[in-house]
């Protein structure tokens, strides 16, 4: 009974709670939590609070009614879209932790005969927990929007640094730069595909005089693709394998004797324009 007399409190209190924290802001370079940030954002801002004030009392209430996962997951999405760092949310979290408690705080002592050490140390703990639990859902919910949006745009850069480039009606060129992980090499074998049959070519020249290293699932990757541009009727010509990408392929059994290869770009193009 007690708890619940706090609780509905807090919950009266959720208003000036949101205002102090607000207005506790400073200026902070690029943040959504600046002070100087427009007055949509600041509205947003106070909405998420009290939504997250109201799901921290009800779980508080009742452990079992937990829905702060979903206001957890909310508020990543935003953040990462709006490129927040991290560090900042957190210490968000910090400094409103300390506003609730304090609000706590002024209840408690106005009904000191109320509360035992035990409760006040229960409700503590409760507390803190429950702070706990929404860094941790929103950090996990944080990291994964981040790893996804970071994926995507690594998929956006792939596709665009490894175009194939019509150098005739028939041929095109290849050119495969930089590290390569399966990720990588399953985007380009996608993308190469693709734009040849766009570009109706019966030739491909992959020229991958600009990588280093390979490893053997890169190499067998890479092999696939060549097939399947053999089998939709496209003339694979490679250029450029190092004495390592050599070796590599040589040990996982990959068999470049039916494909046309050649030292340097140039030669193979000079080849192809004889025939």
């Amino acid at each position: 009974m007690k708890t619940k007399a706090l609780c509905q409190f807090l919950r009266e209190q959720s208003g000036s709670m949101s205002d102090k924290w607000l207005s506790a802001r400073t200026v902070e370079p690029v943040s959504v939590y600046s002070i100087n940030v427009p007055d949509k954002v600041t509205a947003d801002l106070r909405e998420q609070n009290q939504h997250f004030i109201h799901t921290l009392i009800n779980l508080l209430e009742n452990p079992a009614a937990d829905r702060m996962s979903s206001w957890a997951q909310e508020i990543a999405v935003k953040r990462a879209a709006s490129e927040t760092p991290l560090y900042r949310t957190i210490q968000q979290f910090r400094r409103f932790r300390l506003i609730f408690l304090e609000t706590a705080e002024a209840y408690i002592l106005s009904h000191e005969d109320e509360f035992s050490i035990h409760d006040l140390l229960s409700f503590s703990k409760q507390v803190h927990s429950a702070f706990d639990h929404a860094i941790e859902l929103f950090t996990r919910y944080y990291h994964q929007v981040s790893d996804a949006r970071m994926e995507a745009h690594k998929t956006m850069i792939y596709k665009q640094t490894t175009p194939v480039i019509p150098i005739s009606d028939e041929i095109g060129v290849l050119p495969i730069v930089g590290d390569l992980d399966m990720h990588r090499a399953a985007m380009i074998t996608e993308s190469a595909i693709s734009k040849a049959e766009q570009l109706n070519l019966s030739r491909i020249v992959i020229d991958l005089s600009g990588v280093l290293v390979i490893d053997t699932m890169v190499a067998g990757q890479l092999f696939k693709m060549m097939q399947m541009l053999k089998l939709l009727g496209i003339q694979v010509t490679i250029t450029g394998i190092r004495p390592e990408i050599a070796q590599t392929s040589i040990q996982l059994g990959i068999d470049f004797g039916d494909l046309a290869t050649f030292g340097q770009l140039k030669h193979a193009l000079k080849y192809l324009y004889k025939e």
